[in-house]
């Protein structure tokens, strides 16, 4: 791990237990092992450093949701994959997940900043995941859908998954729920 990503680390830790504004730079340099004057070489303040750890943790776990898929998955297992992962981090990252994101909403910010956020975090996670529709329509398993559309119902299961979880909702049977979820993606509401 390089040293931005070990400061990082460190800080996402401190952010998740002490909150934002109750976290010091000093705190985060004494966890990471570092001194404080490293610290400000890679981060210019609190906030700066606060945010690229929040955008290298969500990162982090949109990458954790690609785990075990193989380029070979069917759409099905791609997305039950997807889901079990995600219900899977989420309930071990509970409580950093719901402690960092609420201060990350509540800083101060402009309209411009958080359009900005909510664009460039929406786009790059409608692109890669529309490439896995992308390629499920080559391969035959996909009518000729919107893939970007189909990305963005793929995110909206996960984020409504999300919202049980983090509200403190304990799924007990998350393989039925990840089957429930990919069957109603891949073979819709209606009965044939």
């Amino acid at each position: 791990m390089e040293k931005k990503e070990l400061i990082m680390s460190a800080a996402l830790d401190v952010f998740a237990e002490k909150g934002y504004h109750n976290t010091k730079m000093e705190e985060i340099a004494d966890v990471a092992g570092i001194g404080k004057g490293t610290l400000y070489g890679h981060f210019t303040n609190k906030q700066d450093l606060f945010d690229q750890t929040v955008f290298w943790f969500l990162d982090n776990y949109f990458i954790s949701l690609e785990h075990n898929i193989i380029e070979d998955d069917s759409i099905y297992d791609t997305i039950y994959k997807f889901i079990i992962n995600h219900i899977d981090i989420l309930e071990k990252t509970k409580t950093s997940f719901l402690n960092v994101l609420t201060d990350f909403s509540n800083i101060k910010r402009s309209k411009e900043e958080i359009f900005e956020f909510h664009q460039e975090f929406l786009f790059n996670k409608v692109s890669r995941y529309s490439k896995i529709f992308i390629k499920a329509k080559e391969r035959g398993e996909l009518r000729n859908i919107n893939t970007e559309l189909a990305a963005h119902f793929l995110i909206g299961a996960l984020k409504g998954i999300s919202e049980s979880v983090l509200v403190g909702e304990k799924i007990e049977d998350p393989a039925k729920i990840a089957e429930e979820i990919t069957d109603l993606l891949c073979y819709g509401m209606v009965s044939n």
